[in-house]
């Protein structure tokens, strides 16, 4: 399996949460549902057009980052029912 940043993931989930948001261009709501991968250490993705740059970085300074409360619930998420190994991690692992 590979993602669209060209790396290979040593582990993907679905991560318990949908995030939600109003686009008002068209008028309508996003569900949006929420992924989580692991790659291994010292990967270096591939950019796109959609992308100028990358960065590795721990949990805290990824929150800081994120401009919204959903984006933060997820990564709080992803942290307590992945990283920390909670049974739903078994149940929601997907390669």
């Amino acid at each position: 399996m590979s993602e669209e940043t060209g790396l290979s993931p040593e582990g993907f989930w679905v991560v318990p949460h949908v995030s939600i948001f109003y686009d008002p261009s068209h008028d309508s709501m996003n569900l949006t549902p929420v992924f989580a991968a692991q790659v291994a250490p010292g990967s270096v993705p591939r950019l796109s057009a959609e992308h100028t740059e990358h960065r590795w970085c721990d949990r805290t300074a990824a929150a800081e980052m994120l401009a919204w409360p959903a984006q933060r619930e997820s990564l709080r998420l992803l942290h307590d029912f992945i990283v920390r190994g909670r049974a739903a991690a078994g149940l929601s692992r997907l390669h």
